[in-house]
């Protein structure tokens, strides 16, 4: 009887110890992946849609999705920091402005090793022209998450009042500052447009400078260019809509878009990413209306928005990146992300299949105006070095200067220039 009661008793033992050994075991078997991404306002809805499919499909990989930073450059201070203390987030989304500073700058794991030897991941079905936005020095660094053009955004209904004709946006700048006129009604405080100028530091700059035929830096990338006659160009034509009256003096883009939605501003020049954000914030007060980004002497196009870097350092964490990114990056990830946001889908194939993109296309004719400028798309260019990010800011401060009537487009922009190339790798 002892010897049964000792031998239940080590059997008891035994499956508690085996429970509470199995418990870590479990948990070890488990990766963590802390993925990081900037303006939430866009992204918390359609991250965590991704995140739980992902989930669902992967439960041995638990994704921590984080906001951390209401714009690309806060998510750039943050990354840099964990990057010295030598624990950098997994993941994150990050805008191509810094695309080429994450690949030659920060330690970054290349996603073109994984794509050679993945055989299910077909690269062939990504645009060239957007799988070219994160590939620098002949390999890919990054894979395009959401990617965008600058469109206009209209009140149809101020378009009629105004005798505009809504079926017909201005396609030149000649017919933009025609159309502003008409919609600029001081005595109801009513302003023709506004131009979200100062997102990401210098992307709509360099919209306006590529559309007047310039460029933000010479070839040899010695010297800025932003600064000659299609930058001066650019930058008087938005301080002339200012002068006139027909373009708020508004910095910010919350306070733009309320006055937006109240009827009180005509157009609205931003990114195609903000489309469900200001369907949101129209629905029921006026038609919503897009169209291309106006043009001067030809229509380029920087493309905006986000691609995917991995971080991860130890090999299991590099290879569940990798699953997620295929994820985020896939046929239905990629529609999940257009859907919610109003960015371009990155997937060929998505646009013609009726359970993804196709027949969503068909009803929402709005995101049409992105589509149509894919041909017009250039790389949002980034300047090269440590210094880069400085520049940005240079540039953002000049343009606000100007508009605000501190200074003449062309002193803001020549002393801008001047500093820039200064910081160029080089010249410091």
């Amino acid at each position: 009887m002892r010897t049964e009661w000792r031998w239940l008793v080590s059997l008891l033992v035994a499956m508690i110890v085996g429970l509470t050994s199995a418990e870590p075991v479990a948990a070890q078997s488990k990766v963590e992946l802390e993925f990081w991404y900037a303006y939430p306002n866009l992204f918390d809805r359609v991250v965590e849609e991704l995140v739980v499919r992902f989930q669902r499909a992967n439960p041995d990989v638990i994704v921590q999705p984080a906001a951390v930073g209401k714009d690309y450059e806060e998510i750039t201070q943050k990354i840099q920091t964990r990057i010295f203390a030598g624990n950098p987030p997994a993941l994150a989304l990050h805008g191509f402005t810094y695309a080429r500073y994450f690949a030659e700058q920060t330690p970054i794991v290349p996603l073109q090793e994984f794509i050679d030897r993945d055989r299910e991941f077909d690269r062939r079905d990504f645009p060239e022209a957007m799988l070219s936005l994160g590939r620098f020095g002949g390999k890919i660094a990054a894979l395009p998450f959401a990617v965008s053009t600058p469109i206009l955004y209209y009140n149809a209904d101020l378009f009629r009042k105004a005798g505009l004709d809504p079926r017909k946006p201005p396609e030149t700048w000649a017919e933009l500052e025609q159309a502003a006129q008409r919609l600029t009604i001081p005595s109801e405080g009513q302003h023709g447009i506004w131009f979200h100028w100062n997102i990401t530091g210098n992307w709509l700059f360099q919209a306006m400078v590529s559309c007047a035929g310039g460029h933000m830096v010479a070839p040899d990338e010695k010297r800025v260019t932003f600064n000659e006659a299609p930058g001066i160009r650019a930058l008087t034509f938005w301080v002339d809509l200012v002068k006139k009256g027909s373009m708020p003096r508004i910095s910010a883009f919350a306070p733009a878009e309320a006055s937006f939605a109240a009827g009180k501003i005509g157009m609205f020049v931003t990114s195609t990413a903000f489309l469900a954000q200001l369907e949101r914030s129209t629905q029921g007060r006026f038609e919503l209306g897009t169209g291309l980004f106006p043009r001067d002497t030809e229509r380029r196009v920087p493309a905006g928005g986000n691609a995917v870097f991995v971080f991860a350092k130890d090999k299991p964490k590099q290879e569940a990146a990798w699953r997620f990114v295929k994820w985020i990056t896939s046929a239905e990830g990629t529609t999940i992300m257009s859907k919610g946001t109003g960015y371009m889908p990155v997937r060929k194939s998505v646009l013609e299949d009726p359970k993804l993109m196709g027949a969503y296309l068909q009803e929402r004719p709005r995101l049409k105006a992105t589509m149509r400028q894919v041909e017009n798309m250039e790389a949002w260019y980034t300047f090269p070095g440590d210094q880069g990010t400085k520049i940005t800011d240079i540039i953002k401060n000049s343009i606000e200067a100007a508009l605000q009537g501190q200074k003449d487009p062309k002193q803001a922009l020549d002393e801008a220039a001047a500093q820039a190339n200064k910081l160029l790798p080089g010249r410091q």
